[in-house]
This record gives C-alpha cells, sequence and structure tokens, in this order.
C-alpha cells in the first residue's frame, strides 16, 4: 500500500533519529550528506517502504539492516529489492505484535471479560465497543454519523461510505459527525454549517500545551486533513488543511476515557435530555449490550479492578487469545491469513513444542528494551534469547 502524506512526514521527520539510533558514528556522514538522504527517503516512498518501522526490531537487527542499507545504496543498487525483501521478512517475524497485544489484549469489554472474569476500570475502547456504542444510541434527522474508524486504516470502503454522508450531509444542509481512533485515541471531526458556510473541526478532549498543540494533537491535524482530502473535502479544510479548525474541551486528565468522552459527545448533541455517563457507566452499558444476559454478573461492580489485578489466563487460552488479538490487528485482509498462519506456528511452537526450553542465560523481562548481546553471541543466538523473554513477557511461558 502506497504511503500517505502523513507517512511520508513520517518517514522524513524520523530519518535522523533512526540514524542516531541504528548507525555507528563513524558511518553517520553518508546518511547525513543532503542527497544520499533524499535519495533514500524518495526511494522509500517509490517502494512503499516505512523505514521508520526499524524501531520494531531488536537493535541489534536495526543496525545490521542499516549497515546493509547504506552498502547497497553506495555500491550494490541491484540488491535493493534483496534488502526491501529482507526488511519486510524481519517485520513480519518480529513479536513487536505480540508485546501490543500483552499491553491491548482483548477485542471488546465483554471479550476481556469472558478471558480474565473481570474488567480493567482504565479500559480503553475499542473499535468494536465504539460500534456498539453507537448502534445503542438515540439520533436525530439534523446529524449524520458514520461507524468508528481508525483514521489511518480506513478501507476503501469505509471511506467511500464516509464519502457519501458527507455528500449528503451537504446537499441536506446536516450536520456531520466522525468518530476516528488515531494510535489509540479517540476523537471526532465534525462537518457543520456555520454563517452559511460548511466548517471542518476536530474535536478532541485533551489539553493543549499551554495554548499550543501538543505533538500527538498536531499529528492527529495532519493525519485528518489527509484523510479528508482522500474524501474529496479539500474544498472545505482549504490548501493544506489551513481551513481546518481545531477544538478541544481539555477536559479529559487520563490517558483512557477518550471514546466515553466521544460517546457522551454525540449523545448530548441528538438528545437534549442525555444524562453525561462516566467512563465506569459507558463500560457496563457494554457489558449489558455484548454479553448474553445468562452471561452477565450479577453484580456489575464487582468486576472492576485495576489493570495489573486482573488475573492471569491460562496458557492454552492465553495462546489463542494471542493468534486472534494479533491477527485482527492486521488492517491488510489479504495478509491475515498468512500472517495467522506464522503467528499460529511460532506460538504452538512454543507452548506444544517447547520451542526455546534449551535457552541458557536467560534475559530478564525488564531488560528486554536495553538488552545487548553476550561477547562472541552470534545475531541468531542473541534474537532466540530475545525471543524466549518476549514470550515470557506476555505469559506464554515460565
Amino acid at each position: 500500500m502506497a504511503l500517505s502524506r502523513e507517512e511520508q512526514r513520517k518517514l522524513a521527520n524520523e530519518y535522523m533519529p533512526l540514524v542516531e539510533n541504528f548507525v555507528a558514528p563513524e558511518l553517520q556522514a553518508f546518511w547525513r550528506d543532503e542527497e544520499n538522504k533524499k535519495a533514500i527517503i524518495q526511494w522509500c516512498i517509490d517502494n512503499d517502504l516505512r523505514l521508520y518501522n526499524l524501531t520494531a526490531l531488536r537493535i541489534s537487527e536495526a543496525r545490521r539492516l542499516m549497515s546493509e542499507l547504506q552498502v547497497v545504496f553506495s555500491t550494490e543498487p541491484e540488491k535493493m529489492l534483496a534488502w526491501k525483501n529482507e526488511f519486510e521478512s524481519k517485520l513480519l517475524e518480529s513479536d513487536t505484535q505480540l508485546r501490543e497485544m500483552h499491553h491491548s489484549a482483548y477485542l471488546s469489554v465483554a471479550d476481556q471479560y469472558q478471558k480474565t472474569e473481570a474488567v480493567s476500570s482504565n479500559t480503553l475502547l475499542t473499535v468494536q465497543d465504539m460500534k456498539d456504542l453507537f448502534h445503542n444510541s438515540n439520533s436525530c434527522e439534523e446529524i449524520l454519523v458514520s461507524e468508528p474508524f481508525s483514521l489511518t486504516e480506513a478501507s476503501v470502503e469505509q471511506r467511500e461510505a464516509v464519502q457519501r454522508l458527507i455528500e449528503k450531509g451537504i446537499q441536506e444542509d446536516k450536520t456531520v459527525f466522525l468518530p476516528v481512533t488515531h494510535d489509540g485515541h479517540w476523537f471526532y471531526l465534525k462537518n457543520e454549517k456555520i454563517d452559511e458556510e460548511r466548517v471542518w473541526s476536530v474535536q478532541d478532549s485533551k489539553p493543549l500545551d499551554e495554548h499550543e498543540l501538543t505533538p500527538r494533537q498536531e499529528y492527529m491535524l495532519e493525519a485528518s486533513i489527509d484523510f479528508l482530502e482522500t474524501v474529496g473535502e479539500e474544498e472545505y479544510i482549504g490548501e493544506y488543511g489551513g481551513n481546518l479548525v481545531f477544538e478541544t474541551t481539555g477536559e479529559q486528565l487520563n490517558p483512557y476515557d477518550c471514546g466515553s468522552r466521544v460517546v457522551n459527545a454525540y449523545r448530548s448533541m441528538v438528545d437534549e435530555e442525555y444524562q453525561v455517563k462516566s467512563h465506569k457507566e459507558i463500560l457496563v452499558e457494554l457489558l449489558q449490550t455484548q454479553l448474553p444476559v445468562e452471561e452477565q454478573p450479577e453484580d456489575f461492580e464487582a468486576v472492576f479492578v485495576k489493570k495489573e489485578s486482573i488475573s492471569k489466563v491460562p496458557v492454552e487460552k492465553k495462546a489463542k487469545q494471542v493468534i486472534e488479538t494479533t491477527v485482527s490487528a492486521q488492517a491488510c485482509e489479504e495478509k491475515r491469513q498468512k500472517y495467522r498462519e506464522n503467528v499460529s506456528e511460532l506460538v504452538n511452537a512454543v507452548v506444544k513444542e517447547g520451542l526455546f526450553a534449551d535457552i541458557k542465560n536467560k534475559l530478564a523481562i525488564e531488560m528486554l528494551d536495553s538488552a545487548v548481546a553476550d561477547k562472541d553471541e552470534t545475531d541468531k543466538d542473541f534474537a532466540k534469547r530475545l525471543q524466549e523473554a518476549e514470550f515470557r513477557k506476555v505469559g506464554l511461558k515460565s
């Protein structure tokens, strides 16, 4: 998939941090050369290569790949495709998504409850949660709302549906409400008529950095501009999104209740008598909606615990959870089945066949991000120790 404008900006912005982190100081002159920098970035864009994803790999692997890429650009351009293939292969093998799954393992609030018999009170709402909440919401003729979706991973079908909704809103002079998530944070885009003009705005809930947008809000704004341009709204947002308004209530002081705030904002717009719900009340609503009646707890208040208190899941059940949740995160439909096969083979090899059982000198989990290879240890052996530790971290090994 071609790099979006936001991804191209990310590539340019993170080029030098990659060089500083993964290239030896004595070799950085090549990467800092402006002509080389432009050539490498353009090559990445032309080949749909997200070089910034190097950070998903182990440091030793990332350094090796950067070193090899320098050689390829300097003296062996015929090997560019081979390097690209190896880079993408290493990303596929990476266990980064297993680590992400560990922190965000559930497909919905009900899924979390069914697997742990508890719900973290600071649960971040998933796309499925938000779909269920909006499905349960009232509506009004004057406001058109889309299904919740990921701003940067929207499918062609989702974009087309949003485009049709926007066109209908403009033709019928109605407000358009788009609940979106960007990098795990929920907010919404709104299009309404103000003083006879159609105005787009980004509506957030996190505070500003004094009077300036935070770096995250800047990324949200850029992603919003990119998305609105892809659905044909350049006329309304202006060149480079200059007419796109960014507004925030500034009321969200925690990292998890953004989704509930978006739901409350929409419900308050369509129903003047709506009583705003707390995040915990929203979680209870989801349990009541998503769970069959016979599976619902007698005391909803009793199911809430702090995140660190949720009990461990049996290994076999955890393995299925790892596989399904990791695969579900793949945005590209055609790659899901192949990815499912690869992840299943790896997880089953660890759980059922004792893969990594012979690992000696195991890494401490808390040292994963700063671990380095032992003297005379090969990259392959070091990679095995890292993977073994990651599987212990997500609860698939003891």
